[in-house]
């Protein structure tokens, strides 16, 4: 019985052309791609980017700015405005969940002058 179990675990990733790690970075694909500025005021920030190629995505967006750290924002749309913010740096955090997958962080860094 072991051998059967050992014999599966190592035919069955070989006959599908990956591993069971490779299976497991799939989640890395669902990063929100070219997330990009696309404009901004003293006071509001807009973002954008290309739909992720995964079924129903969630995008969730939050910024930090020194040791304050926004709400998380959740959206469906490819785009997202922060609006009310001061001037200053802010780092940008951009992500998104696809059923259980949840993919890896997208980070933008911009400085919002007065």
């Amino acid at each position: 019985m072991k051998k059967s179990i050992f014999f599966l675990t190592l035919f069955f990733p070989l006959a599908f052309g990956f591993s069971m790690s490779q299976a497991k970075n799939l989640s890395l694909d669902l990063e929100p791609p070219n997330a990009t500025v696309v404009s901004k005021t003293s006071n509001s920030i807009s973002f954008d980017w290309d739909d992720c190629a995964c079924l129903s995505p969630v995008y969730r967006v939050f910024y930090r700015n020194g040791g304050f750290v926004s709400t998380e924002y959740s959206t469906t749309d490819s785009e997202f405005t922060f609006s009310d913010l001061t001037p200053g740096n802010y780092v940008f955090y951009f992500y998104t969940v696809s059923g259980t997958e949840v993919s890896g962080f997208i980070v933008i860094e911009d400085t919002l002058d007065v």
